[in-house]
């Protein structure tokens, strides 16, 4: 919702008196004009990590927030290897400052020596910031500091304003109301005194209240509550230094902030509460200045941190900013189960923005790098930081990168025929310990190498995780744990305690007068169900009010299934490691034709023809209004045929599969006899899903919510997958285009086996041996799609 037209008003008169008329109309051109300068080579390029997990204890209620934050300092070590290893960052320029080191005059006066004081026109400068963000309330007076916190109050008088929590930012005191918080006008200040232009400021932070430290599976970061008090001496001392190098007034910098004119470029996981195009804060939605960290095998991470970062370990030259955010748009909507809240600000043309980073090395992309040789360059370790979140819990003991090398390869070969390849023999967390395959290559293992992934070693057991909600009973968890447990393929967990997929929870909690009734297993209030990890429900899988627990977990086992199918699936998705060369496309074809999202291997040996790209479209998840028809379009770009199934799973979870019948004549009676072809795209040919002049369509009919589509390609046939499906088709008498299967599970576990025995030959020539799949990057192509269903 945006100002009422005399709130704007008042702010657009307050910017004119204050800055000119000249000086606003000359703002959103400026960002465009400094976004340009990004794209140009720089001499030098600084970079401030903060990352802040275990805070002072005067800092937050503790009794709201029961634990400490666990991924901010992850969120550190991702963004300097990535700068360091991709964005030619030199270590000793990316300073970083970690818990206790990260007060907030450390990090002022860091901010100032290492930033400022270093920084000339056309360097690069990113400030990164990891930790508890607020909302503060700036006063005058202590009767105003002493008052009840106004929360409602949308910032529209300029005293409420975003903050960063530094390790002591202590909550103010009543004898003594002093905000030590890094304000967002110190901040605006900071980067305002810089002299280049060319600045990235990533905030992984949230602003607004929330009175659980706990939302689904992620932790908020964020304080418990608004605070208010005034700023000490030393922080209003700081901001007049500031003020007067920059010849610059209070009132100025307060309409810079309302208008959100901090320079540069912003990447923000949550939306500031107080900017104007945001606002009254409690007119938004609840979880739109809210950002989470959540927990993966071995490390947690800010959700927004990783999903960038993953993304940009894939970037090219030719990606750009809107591209790499659409992306973790994606990946923030698929954990969230809903529309992500993250922010860019700062520049107006954002189709063609170059990557603010600078130009990214290789021109390839990676999967991570070399951090550390031993035994003399016979092992290492290596940084995954490349790999996706949902294959990196899984990713085994046995698989194999390689060292990327520039020689050219022939598109069938496994790789260059000197490359290094390395094997990964254990792996905590993102970092994995390798060992270099003998008689393979004489280059040497040195520390910076960036690495392919090769061949992806998967486990064959591999179970749906749920996660009991925090605002279940105790009965009402230990009920549900147990019917879990006797559930085949499925494990439960505590929420907040260890990774998962999704939630089993109420809708409503029961109110504390109905307890009672709560401890027979039933709630009042509303039903059990599944709900997304961010703690939106699932559609489709809520039961009516009264239902017993164990008798709600028996009623989802289908859901479970699908869950668990379309698990599997993302497990195999490698759209930044396959060299197979396949372009799709998804687009809406009524109302209105509309390209919603195009995915390319990365590393295709192939050069794919001129063709619309994701440019075109918005910096967020693409979005698909129920009653629209979709397509999907598949350029074989290749010079070998390519085999393809697609399988769609709704915003319920409900899978969908699209194959071609085929109706051979039966020469035993001359009849004709339906069976299940094979489908596959010759070399330089574009094919259409469902075809134009079929009488199958592809309607979404809802739910409200998101919805998955994977498309995999093969250089073999889906031998296996097509005799599940056929054999599960038939015994209904029935072979359509389109079908809704009641064993996805057995289909996702079928086209794992394909792909696998595909791999086969390489995986043998290469000396892997492993009881789960082993997965071949040349083999094959998992290319997933998000979409929001509204």
């Amino acid at each position: 919702m945006g100002l009422k037209r005399r709130s704007f008003l008042r702010r657009s008169g307050l910017a004119l008196a204050v800055l000119g008329a000249s000086d606003l109309m000359g703002l959103v051109p400026g960002w465009q004009r400094s976004y340009e300068v990004l794209a140009k080579p720089t001499s030098r390029k600084l970079a401030l990590l903060v990352g802040i997990n275990q805070y002072s204890p005067e800092v937050y209620d503790r009794s709201v927030a029961k634990a400490a934050l666990s991924g901010c300092l992850t969120d550190v070590e991702m963004q300097k290897d990535l700068l360091c290893s991709r964005f030619g960052f030199l270590p000793a320029d990316v300073l970083t400052l970690t818990n206790q080191q990260a007060t907030r005059a450390n990090i002022e006066a860091a901010f100032l020596s290492h930033l400022t004081e270093q920084a000339r026109p056309g360097d690069v400068v990113l400030f990164h910031f990891s930790g508890y963000g607020g909302q503060v309330r700036l006063v005058e007076s202590l009767a105003e500091a002493i008052a009840p916190a106004e929360s409602s109050d949308d910032g529209l008088d300029g005293r409420l304003q975003m903050s960063l929590v530094p390790y002591d930012g202590l909550l103010p005191a009543a004898a003594l109301p002093v905000v030590n918080d890094l304000t967002e006008e110190t901040l605006l200040l900071l980067l305002r005194s810089l002299s280049t232009q060319q600045v990235v400021t990533v905030l992984d932070t949230g602003y607004r209240a929330h009175t659980s430290g706990l939302l689904g599976n992620f932790r908020v970061r964020a304080r418990s509550q608004v605070i208010q008090g005034y700023l000490g001496p030393e922080a209003i001392a700081f901001q007049d230094s500031l003020l007067s190098q920059l010849k610059s007034s209070r009132d100025q910098t307060r309409v810079r902030r309302l208008f959100g004119q901090l320079p540069g470029v912003v990447l923000s996981a949550a939306s500031p509460p107080t900017a104007v195009s945001s606002g009254p804060l409690s007119a938004r939605p609840l979880n739109q200045a809210i950002a989470f960290e959540g927990q993966w095998d071995g490390f947690s991470a800010g959700l927004f941190t990783y999903a960038l970062t993953q993304r940009l370990w894939w970037s090219t030259p030719a990606t750009t900013l809107q591209v790499s955010l659409a992306h973790t748009a994606e990946t923030l909507e698929y954990w969230l189960g809903q529309t992500p809240p993250l922010q860019i600000s700062g520049q107006q043309d954002r189709t063609v923005a170059p990557l603010p980073y600078g130009s990214p090395q290789p021109a390839t992309g990676a999967d991570g790098v070399v951090v550390a040789v031993e035994e003399d360059a016979k092992a290492g370790q290596v940084w995954l930081g490349g790999v996706p979140g949902a294959v990196i819990e899984h990713y085994g003991v046995g698989s194999l990168v390689s060292l990327v090398s520039e020689e050219p390869t022939d598109a069938l070969a496994p790789l260059p025929a000197k490359s290094q390849l390395l094997q990964v023999q254990s792996r905590s967390g993102l970092k994995a310990k390798v060992r270099c395959l003998e008689a393979r290559s004489e280059q040497p293992l040195q520390a910076g190498q960036m690495i392919h992934e090769t061949v992806r070693v998967l486990p064959r057991q591999v179970n749906l995780v749920v996660a009991m909600d925090a605002n279940l009973e105790r009965i009402e968890r230990v009920d549900a744990t147990s019917a879990f447990s006797a559930m085949p393929h499925t494990t439960s967990v505590n929420a907040g305690e260890q990774p998962a997929d999704c939630l089993f929870g109420c809708l409503a909690p029961p109110p504390s007068a109905s307890k009672d009734v709560a401890r027979l297993g039933a709630t009042p209030a509303g039903g059990y169900g599944l709900l997304s990890l961010g703690r939106v429900p699932i559609p489709g899988t809520v039961g009516e009010g009264g239902e017993a627990v164990k008798t709600a977990v028996q009623r989802l086992r289908p859901n479970l299934r699908s869950l668990l199918a379309a698990k599997l699936l993302r497990m195999t998705c490698n759209e930044g490691s396959s060299r197979l060369g396949v372009q799709a496309s998804l687009e809406i074809v009524t109302p209105g034709p509309q390209l919603l999202a195009t995915q390319t291997p990365r590393r295709s040996p192939w050069s794919l023809p001129p063709a619309k790209t994701l440019s075109e479209a918005g910096p967020a998840m693409p979005v698909v209004a129920a009653g629209s028809r979709l397509q999907f379009r598949i350029l074989n770009f290749s010079d070998r045929p390519v085999h393809y199934l697609l399988l769609l799973f709704d915003s319920s979870g409900s899978p969908l599969v699209l194959y071609s019948p085929f109706v051979p004549v039966d020469p035993s009676n001359g009849q004709p006899r339906r069976t299940l072809n094979d489908d596959q795209i010759a070399p330089g040919e574009t094919i259409v899903l469902p075809q134009p002049t079929g009488k199958f369509e592809w309607i979404v009919d809802g739910p409200v919510g998101v919805a998955q589509t994977y498309l995999v390609c093969s250089r073999q046939p889906f031998t296996q997958t097509l005799t599940v499906l056929e054999g599960r088709m038939r015994s209904r008498g029935d072979l359509q285009r389109f079908d809704t299967p009641d064993n996805p599970l057995e289909i996702a576990q079928a086209l794992i086996e394909d792909l696998h025995q595909a791999s086969a030959p390489t995986a043998q020539s290469l000396g892997v041996e492993t009881d789960g799949y082993a997965l071949d990057v040349n083999q094959w192509a998992t290319l997933g799609f998000v979409y929001q269903v509204v």
